[in-house]
């Protein structure tokens, strides 16, 4: 099932404030409409919008690994932080994909791509 945010042509105005702090929990695809909308003034829309689903997948393939597995160690340190900034989030990834380039988050991501 996808998820589906339909904003477009929307009026958002002054101090408003839509759909901020925002959680999906999901593995399918997210589709997100701005489109023609006009945003102005302080508004946020959609504000540290925060989609779980990369973290989710693999907190389900984890389940699969061999336990005494580098990988799996690394996963369950991964997974155990679950507010990552988004900074950090990105150079831990980038880290976990030199180290383990042919392991299970590697091919989470590669399917996530394509």
């Amino acid at each position: 099932m996808a998820i589906e945010i339909n904003l477009s042509g929307a009026k958002i105005y002054e101090n408003a404030s839509v759909l901020n702090g925002a959680v999906i929990h999901e593995d399918s695809d997210v589709h997100i409409d701005l489109s023609s909308s006009e945003i102005s003034g302080q508004s946020k829309v959609l504000d540290n919008l925060e989609i779980n689903s990369l973290l989710n997948m693999l907190e389900d393939k984890s389940t699969f690994m061999d336990k005494s597995s580098n990988e799996y160690m690394e996963i369950q340190r991964i997974l155990k932080v679950r507010n990552w900034d988004k900074k950090e989030f990105i150079t831990c990834i980038k880290k976990h994909l030199a180290e383990f380039s042919q392991g299970v988050l590697a091919s989470i991501i590669a399917n996530l791509l394509t």
